[in-house]
């Protein structure tokens, strides 16, 4: 009996085992003995008296075709028997008994193609959880995803020269710190963590579509505010992608739609968001990033390092200190007065009571030591920002202190109130008889660039601190 060929596979499982960062490592087959016993032991175990009969039928010809030098006859045969492997009808090719048979099916497979094609890599039979096992035909398109519908691939026919088997899984590795993850990059990457992989290996002839979910949920999830900007990103290949992004050791890929097979929606979680997906030649790990570059300014250095670490008690020109790190300040006074330039300032005014060094009104030092603050505005000038936060501290009680930004030049038009955000308000103060502050979030975003914002303080008198700048990814390669 000749198994029907199915046009693509479709199989996922919850798997045991582990595997490094880089993936199962090749091995030889397991307890394999000529002519192949365990083997047939592998099918006697996986498939019931009907099925088993026809399947070591058909592996022993394979193998007699190899005995007798027949190596294209053998890869033939082969490549028929695992196409009907995994695509028995009411067996394996359902996902109802997929994860219970997913485990044992890879181990049978990974041995038949080590004794078929003994100079190559072994697909891997120790899987992690959420794994997708599939065969990529020359002639026909095929879809392989993972049980979760959290991690998949779409080929559209003509993809590969040669019958391809397609593993996916998760990646086991603990990336326990934020940002962390499989690729080399200082972008921050997100979870999950898949990584793909094809046997034999070639280099797809055309682009196939991954996609990976990105986590709903957990310490390591993207922020909600991030999600629509992630992209696919994978280990940089030895030729770029059509349309891609390098960066560092990876390729951010150009986007494209994967809703059709990865399902991310979780109705009981707002938080959950529609699949990020590429279009890549290559496999290798996958998962999602942030494209976009943060630069976080505390204020207690200057760029050069704690060498330049400033003092600023006094009045300190914060004109052009931190220019190499994306932003310039001005200050523009109000009343007629003459001086020009924001202040850096050493003081207590933050939430825990500790001096720290903020952005401030011009000033000047008194005879008595006092300060002199003038009234007016501070400007901040951004050469490349796409997202700009800070902390704005004011005196409680005061008016809501004006926030105006702009867009790119050269119209460097007003952007818009909606794109400006005030979160997390919150007052303190350093003792029970010292002045109360206001402290809030701002968060201003244009996707075409941000060329400056206005604190307009006016009389009120306002400090920023731990500003964040993010820039836009580096121009695509064409």
């Amino acid at each position: 009996m000749h198994c029907p060929r199915a046009p693509f596979l479709l199989i996922a499982a919850v798997i045991v085992g582990c595997s490094d960062a880089g993936g199962p490592t090749p091995t030889s087959p397991t307890d394999v003995d000529a002519p192949y016993a365990e083997i047939d032991a592998q099918i006697a175990r996986l498939y019931p008296d009907a099925q088993q009969a026809d399947v070591v039928g058909r592996w022993h010809a394979v193998t007699f075709s190899l005995s007798s030098g027949d190596q294209v006859a053998a890869e033939k045969m082969f490549w028929d028997l695992v196409e009907s492997m995994l695509h028995e009808p009411g067996s394996v090719g359902e996902q109802s008994v997929a994860t219970t048979r997913l485990q044992p099916l890879s181990r049978l497979v990974g041995d038949m193609y080590a004794v078929v094609f003994p100079s190559l890599s072994r697909p891997p039979t120790l899987l992690d959880a959420d794994a997708a096992i599939g065969l990529v035909l020359p002639r026909k398109a095929a879809t392989i995803v993972t049980a979760t519908h959290h991690a998949g691939v779409a080929f559209p026919a003509g993809s590969v020269a040669l019958p391809t088997l397609v593993v996916i899984f998760r990646n086991p590795t603990s990336f326990d710190t934020h940002c962390g993850g499989p690729l080399t990059t200082t972008l921050c990457q997100y979870p999950f963590f898949y990584r793909f992989e094809e046997f034999p290996h070639f280099r797809l002839r055309n682009a196939a579509r991954f996609g990976v979910c990105p986590a709903a949920d957990g310490d390591l999830a993207p922020p909600e505010a991030i999600r629509e900007r992630l992209r696919l990103a994978h280990d940089a290949p030895a030729t770029p992608s059509p349309g891609a992004t390098l960066v560092e050791g990876i390729e951010i890929l150009p986007p494209v739609d994967v809703s059709d097979f990865l399902t991310c929606e979780d109705p009981a979680n707002a938080a959950s968001s529609a699949s990020p997906g590429g279009a890549s030649l290559e496999f290798s790990n996958f998962n999602l990033v942030d494209p976009l570059r943060p630069v976080g300014i505390d204020f207690e250095t200057f760029p050069g390092g704690a060498s330049t670490s400033p003092t600023c008690d006094a009045p300190c020109d914060l004109s052009s200190q931190y220019a190499s790190a994306g932003v310039t300040f001005d200050f523009v006074p109000t009343g007629g007065q003459a001086v020009g330039h924001a202040s850096l300032l050493r003081n207590s005014f933050d939430p825990a009571g500790t001096l720290t060094h903020q952005v401030a009104h011009a000033f000047s030092v008194n005879a008595a030591g006092g300060f002199q603050f003038f009234d007016g505005t501070i400007v901040a000038r951004f050469s490349n920002a796409t997202t700009v936060s800070f902390l704005l501290r004011t005196v409680d009680g005061a008016p809501t202190v004006p926030i105006n930004a702009f867009g790119p030049p050269p119209a460097a038009a007003p952007i818009p109130a909606t794109q400006i955000t005030r979160t997390n308000a919150i007052t303190f103060s350093a003792c029970a008889t010292c002045t109360v502050f206001r402290q809030e979030t701002i968060t201003v975003t244009n996707s075409s660039g941000i060329s400056r914002i206005e604190i307009a303080g006016g009389t009120v008198h306002v400090f920023l601190d731990d500003m964040t700048i993010v820039a836009p990814p580096t121009p695509p390669i064409v």
